[in-house]
């Protein structure tokens, strides 16, 4: 028995990452745990991870999932980036979450992002017409209709396709500028939120290839009076969800900083 297991990985690009991915073929049943998945290599000259006269880097895998674009048996693996001797490489943030997440884990932290987003179709966001401009945003949010509402089947994919994966998603609804969407994921754990939000990057992306358009996570994807988008963090404590007092302790810190 064989199945894809589609490894994904955050490159050193900067000062935006990207996703990079590709496939491995593998022996044996998915159902296997992630430790148990092998550690794999890539080329990081290509990914702005190394130099061409020592470009090797290693792939860990740390997260999968079942991949709802192949479908059976086949798996998506978010992976860990590592230098030749197994420590983590510079790009690898993930690494540096790891020992935070397991000090403070007593006080149960949960994260919930909102991840904002715009389609392009070529060099133009979504719905906006060739040559020139639709009409102002506010509308469009949360919207209905087609004069209001672009890309919503490939919006509807994704959702699906998150569940199918068992991501953590929470929600979806248009933003305030045409062609621009917002998914929800969490409430959840440190590690978690992220693993599950970078493979719904993965996705998105993926998943828009599939009707020949584009996604972007660009703060500012279209200059003048136009909706920006961003990853609003909601965060909390096991205290803060019993009181009130905890979250002003936490406000005031963080006026102080």
């Amino acid at each position: 028995m064989t199945f894809k297991a589609e490894y994904i990985w955050i490159d050193g690009t900067e000062p935006t990452a990207k996703l990079r991915s590709k496939t491995k073929i593998m022996a044996g049943s998915p159902s296997q745990g992630v430790a148990d998945l092998p550690i794999w290599g890539f080329d990081g000259s290509s990914t702005n991870q190394a130099e061409g006269h020592a470009s090797d880097r290693v792939l860990k895998p740390v997260f999968a999932c079942p991949d709802p674009i192949r479908g059976g048996d086949d798996i998506l693996v978010l992976c860990e980036v590592f230098n030749i001797d197994m420590t983590p490489h510079e790009s690898n943030t993930r690494a540096s979450l790891r020992p935070v997440a397991e000090q403070f884990a007593g006080q149960e932290p949960i994260f919930g992002i909102e991840q904002e987003y715009t389609f392009f179709d070529g060099h133009r966001p979504l719905g906006f017409p060739e040559g020139g401009f639709p009409a102002a945003q506010g509308g469009y949010y949360c919207g209905v209709g087609s004069d209001e509402i672009f890309g919503r089947d490939i919006v509807e994919k994704h959702l699906d396709n998150c569940l199918t994966a068992g991501l953590a998603i929470s929600g979806i609804n248009a933003e305030v500028m045409p062609g621009q969407w917002e998914f929800q994921v969490g409430p959840v754990s440190p590690l978690e939120v992220s693993d599950h939000l970078w493979v719904a990057r993965w996705l998105l992306y993926r998943t828009a290839e599939d009707f020949n358009v584009s996604a972007t996570l660009d703060p500012k994807p279209v200059k003048g009076d136009w909706n920006g988008a961003g990853a609003h963090t909601n965060f909390s404590t096991k205290a803060m969800r019993e009181g009130y007092e905890a979250i002003i302790t936490a406000a005031e810190s963080l006026g102080e900083g």
